[in-house]
């Protein structure tokens, strides 16, 4: 589940923004695993994307919380607690990541959230899941002689795999 979380400029020295992205988690033994419940809180990623130097500060700016979630339990639910339970989470996450940056609930000027049913529904992938294809393709080709694949899909997850992939690809088709 991703929490994304506008908040006033007046407060962004107040936070604790020194960097783009944070790794969390709250327990010693951390397993990357799905939770038991609808989301786990205690560990995810919170992300600061307009924390680059040289970018300019608007009004608002942007906190998002992505926690690990459980497509099953989301997919049980009505229509009415999903909706609550959508609250509640978010609620929880921002709790929760507000004694890690600093506490910001009360400072949010909007806040949305999408959960796994949600990355199904817009974008296909089963379970709602964020990273992964069944398929890799890891050199890149395509039916396209010109045209080549690089990114997450293709190997590592995240940024790292975005960029390892890039360079690879590069590496094995462009350079050459």
């Amino acid at each position: 589940m991703e929490t994304i979380s506008l908040l006033p400029q007046s407060i962004n020295q107040g936070l604790s923004r020194d960097r783009t992205i944070v790794f969390y988690s709250l327990n010693n033994n951390w397993q990357y695993r799905r939770p038991d419940s609808l989301i786990d809180p205690s560990w995810g990623v919170i992300c600061f994307p307009e924390n680059f130097q040289g970018v300019e500060p608007e009004d608002t700016w942007q906190l998002r919380v992505t926690n690990p979630a459980n497509y099953e339990q989301w997919l049980q639910l009505g229509r009415d607690a999903y909706r609550l339970e959508k609250e509640r989470c978010s609620r929880e996450s921002t709790r929760v990541v507000g004694k890690i940056v600093g506490n910001y609930g009360s400072d949010v000027v909007y806040q949305d959230c999408f959960t796994p049913l949600t990355i199904e529904r817009f974008t296909g992938k089963g379970a709602g899941a964020v990273y992964g294809s069944p398929i890799k393709v890891k050199d890149g080709r395509t039916p396209w002689e010109n045209l080549f694949i690089a990114g997450t899909d293709q190997g590592y997850l995240g940024i790292v795999g975005a960029m390892l992939s890039g360079v690879t690809i590069v590496n094995q088709h462009l350079l050459t």
